[in-house]
C-alpha cells in the first residue's frame, strides 16, 4: 500500500523498517517466497506489466506555461510546443485563417 500512495520513497522506507525488524520464529517458519509471485499491485490484473512512463520532452529557452496536459506555449510569441504524444517535440501556432488549427513553426 504504502508503495502505491506514497510511489519509490515509501517503499524505500518499508524496505527500511523490514531490515530492522526482528522476526520471530513463527513469522520465518510461516514465511513462503513462493507466495510473492501471487502477489499483484492494485490496479493490476493478473501478469500485465508495467507500462514505462513516456518522458515530456522541453523545449530551448525561457518563458514556457503550461497551456494543456501536452502542451507549452510561449505567450510572446504565441508559440506552442508539443510534449507527449505523436506530434511531440513540434512547434506549433495556431492558424490565422478560417480553417483554424495548427502549422509547423520552424525552432
Amino acid at each position: 500500500r504504502r508503495y502505491v500512495t506514497e510511489g519509490e520513497a515509501g517503499a524505500k522506507t518499508v524496505a527500511l523498517r523490514l531490515k530492522k525488524k526482528r522476526w520471530t520464529q513463527m513469522e520465518t517458519k510461516d514465511a513462503d517466497e513462493k507466495k510473492l509471485s501471487e502477489f499483484v499491485l492494485p490496479g493490476l490484473q493478473g501478469n500485465q506489466e508495467f507500462q514505462p512512463v513516456q518522458q515530456r520532452l522541453l523545449p530551448t529557452g525561457e518563458g514556457w506555461t503550461r497551456h494543456n496536459d501536452d502542451m507549452l506555449v510561449h505567450q510572446l510569441s504565441q508559440v506552442y510546443f508539443v510534449q507527449s504524444g505523436e506530434t511531440a517535440g513540434k512547434y506549433l501556432r495556431r492558424r490565422a485563417d478560417a480553417q483554424g488549427g495548427w502549422e509547423d513553426v520552424d525552432p
